[in-house]
């Protein structure tokens, strides 16, 4: 059961200042989970079976030469020391 103490507690332990309408928020959209999660867990997978090969959508990892410095560099729009120039900030234009 998912209570507003409980979630105090847990916005407590994350280091998270809540508004007392934020946990009463909270409160009720972490129950509707908990009792989503109860209900998948009621559904009846005894005809499933498992996968028995994964097929991976990832390609193979093979080393491969890298783009040239010069080429990578062509379109940046600062560039110092060989490399990408960034701003500090990304407001900052």
């Amino acid at each position: 059961m998912i209570d507003a103490t409980l979630v105090a507690r847990l916005a407590e332990l994350a280091a998270l200042e809540l508004e007392p309408e934020e946990v009463l928020s909270l409160t009720a959209d972490l129950q509707r989970i908990v009792e989503y999660v109860n209900v998948l867990s009621e559904a009846d997978t005894s005809s499933l079976t498992a996968p028995t090969e994964v097929i991976s959508a990832l390609r193979a990892d093979e080393p491969h030469t890298s783009l040239p410095t010069e080429l990578a560099l062509a379109e940046a729009p600062r560039t110092q020391s060989g490399g990408f120039s960034v701003p500090a900030f990304v407001d900052e234009g």
